[in-house]
């Protein structure tokens, strides 16, 4: 089979997959089909979190691991790691009365 008939092929293929994940994420409603669920109920620490926080809560037992003491370590990670480090890094730190 010449070239062009398996890239006109293989350009079908794509666009039918593109039109179904655009599809998906306009029945439900979604930015994205593939995020996960946002539930404003579930959180970590005060802060809010996707389904079941798991990264929150891997950030800050990893914290507390390596013994984080400024949140300015916790900065260059990702939303939910950031948190959940500066969960620990809180937590840590007296409260002034």
């Amino acid at each position: 089979m010449p070239t062009y008939v398996q890239d006109y092929w293989i350009g079908v293929v794509f666009m039918v997959a593109l039109t179904f994940v655009g599809l998906v994420s306009l029945v439900s409603g979604s930015p994205h089909p593939f995020t996960p669920p946002y539930r404003p109920n579930a959180q970590f620490h005060g802060y809010a979190c996707y389904d079941d926080c798991r990264d929150h809560r891997s950030a800050y037992a990893w914290a507390e691991r390596e013994g984080v003491t400024d949140p300015a370590e916790c900065r260059h990670l990702s939303r939910a790691f950031s948190e959940g480090c500066k969960a620990w890094v809180r937590d840590r730190t007296p409260s002034a009365s």
